[in-house]
């Protein structure tokens, strides 16, 4: 399971990466139901016969101005509030940007032995520099636990 640090006062409190990741998707397809977005740049499902999470994602991008390769382009984005928190492994101001950087840091430790034994590419993501699209699938695994409240559904870990 790949560690990460939540900020105090964020939106996302799941300590690990691919928890960090699900619970963005989830967030996003939240307010692209609400508050007059017309938009889709996210879909997924939870399959409970094989315990997967699974779906795409196509995001707008600019280049980046400040040395960055490319940015999340908010203006075409969906409206929503979001907090980074403070301290976090992540502090990218907008949801968008977040989800950048987490979903680049998924690929990046997929893409080493050390952190990805099992070589498992359950994330991935393109950029097309000539569309302004950062685009992807995912395929992660999640357990589902009998609660005294109902059913918990934790995101499954595969990175170290």
């Amino acid at each position: 399971m790949a560690i990460v640090t939540p900020g105090t006062g964020a939106t996302l409190q799941s300590p690990t990466l691919e928890g960090q990741f699900v619970q963005l998707v989830e967030f996003f397809q939240a307010i692209e139901k609400t508050g007059g977005n017309q938009t889709s740049y996210f879909a997924s499902s939870f399959d409970s016969d094989d315990l997967l999470f699974s779906g795409t994602f196509s995001v707008p991008i600019l280049p980046g101005a400040t040395g960055a390769v490319f940015s999340g382009d908010t203006a075409r984005f969906l409206i929503g509030t979001f907090a980074p928190g403070t301290g976090g492994t992540f502090t990218q101001a907008t949801a968008l940007d977040y989800f950048l950087a987490v979903a680049m840091r998924l690929v990046t430790f997929q893409n080493d032995v050390t952190k990805n034994p099992q070589n498992a590419t359950n994330v991935t993501l393109e950029i097309d520099a000539n569309k302004n699209i950062a685009s992807g699938t995912f395929n992660l695994p999640f357990t589902k636990t009998v609660t005294p409240t109902g059913i918990a559904i934790t995101p499954g870990t595969y990175l170290l």
